[in-house]
This record gives structure tokens, sequence and C-alpha cells, in this order.
């Protein structure tokens, strides 16, 4: 894994020990299915998580920021996916969550955004 992969790791890693730390629980990782890609997919009793994670080094960028209306509607395409293959989850609400992670001096701050953003596409 090069430098980029182990930091993407780290964050994912991270972000997920949060989720499970709110009372979800992790169904994906790393979900893949011809170019769509999701990084987490969560459950608990509201619905289905789909978390977008943003890890950075660099401090003086938010990474939560980083997720811009094009990455949005690929996560809702790959969303889509997802719940097509997996149709125990087709009744489920489904959530667009964002979790930044930042690690710099051998500290990780991470901040949750849950329903960080609502498509009206979907």
């Amino acid at each position: 894994m090069n430098t980029r992969q182990i930091t993407g790791k780290a964050g994912e890693d991270a972000a997920c020990r949060l989720l499970e730390e709110k009372g979800m629980m992790i169904v994906s990782r790393n979900y893949r299915s011809g170019h769509y890609e999701l990084d987490i997919v969560a459950v608990d009793k509201a619905g289905l998580h789909i978390v977008e994670v943003r890890t950075r080094l660099d401090q003086t960028i938010n990474p939560c920021s980083t997720v811009d209306r094009r990455k949005q509607a690929k996560v809702v395409a790959a969303a889509k996916r997802f719940v097509s293959e997996n149709e125990r989850f087709a009744g489920y609400e489904l959530f667009f969550d964002i979790v930044g992670v930042t690690i710099a001096d051998d500290e990780t701050v991470l901040e949750y955004i849950p329903q960080a953003y609502i498509p009206i596409y979907l």
C-alpha cells in the first residue's frame, strides 16, 4: 500500500470505530460494483447510513468540505446500486453522512456529520 492508501485506511478504521460507538453496525466497507464505490455502509434503528470518509493530513483543509455535489451524485448512484444488490435493505430509509478525519502530530480528529446532504435526485 502507498502512503495515501495507508492514510485512507487509517481514516476509515477510525470512522468505523466512531460509528460503532454511536450504535451502528457496519454492513459493508469499501463496497465496489463496476465504477460504483462506497466507503462505509452502516445500519442502525433509523435506517441505512451511506458514509463518505475523507481523511487529510493537512490541518488547513476541512475534509468534510471536499464532498462536493459531483461526489454526492456519485455516492447516491452507488447507494442505489448497493440497495439493488442487497434487497434486504430495500425498505430502509437512506441517510448520507460524512466523516471527516484529520490526522496530524499523532492526533486523530473526527468530525461526523449525520445527514450531511439529502439528495433530491434519489
